[in-house]
């Protein structure tokens, strides 16, 4: 990429993982902690990676970490942490969770994101919110509109000027991308899976 930083990464990684039990993004498959896929799939198509965590165990990755600054409240907090935190004009947000996204979705919503303030997947007629690109202009209202209560991520994206990929041949023919390990058989369904890379 070239030298002007136009889109760095940001990968969340804080949640509470109440449903887990355990800290996600630390869960290993074939040897390897579930974010190291995360930041394998970002690593070509972004400037820089964050990742948006307290925990210092993430300090092995290499990468800087990014407290939740504002309040630990889900997505819509750690988001707007990271808008506050941003220099590029514009940030690849992705949870840490999505192991299967792939590099080729990741750069298709890229290439969509031109002209909007949000670009986001919509899968199965929901949007996929942790997984797109927001402009670091948003981060003034989206943190007016957390500060004034809102949380629900669809609510807040309807805020802005956004766009959505739907029936975009990559998407629509892997919905399995967008598989969020969120419950311990969540990851025994993953674990199955013969995709891993």
């Amino acid at each position: 990429m070239s030298h002007v930083k136009q889109l760095d990464g940001y990968i969340l990684a804080g949640g509470k993982s109440s449903r887990m039990g355990t800290d996600k993004g630390l869960l290993k498959v074939n040897n390897r902690f579930l974010i190291e896929f995360a930041i394998d799939h970002l690593r070509n198509c972004v400037d820089r990676i964050f990742l948006c965590t307290s925990n210092p165990e993430y300090t092995q990755f290499g990468l800087e970490l990014v407290p939740d600054k504002i309040r630990e409240e889900g997505p819509a907090s750690a988001i707007a942490t990271a808008l506050q935190h941003a220099i590029a004009p514009k940030l690849f947000v992705l949870s840490c969770d999505t192991p299967f996204i792939g590099e080729v979705i990741i750069q298709r919503i890229i290439s969509f994101s031109e002209g909007a303030e949000i670009t986001v997947p919509l899968v199965k007629n929901r949007i996929e919110p942790l997984c797109g690109v927001y402009a670091s202009s948003c981060k003034d209202k989206w943190k007016e509109q957390f500060d004034g209560g809102v949380r629900k991520m669809q609510t807040l994206i309807e805020h802005f000027n956004f766009k959505t990929l739907d029936g975009v041949s990559e998407i629509k023919a892997d919905e399995m991308a967008f598989m969020n390990i969120n419950s311990p058989e969540d990851f025994e369904i993953a674990k199955r899976e013969r995709r891993w890379v």
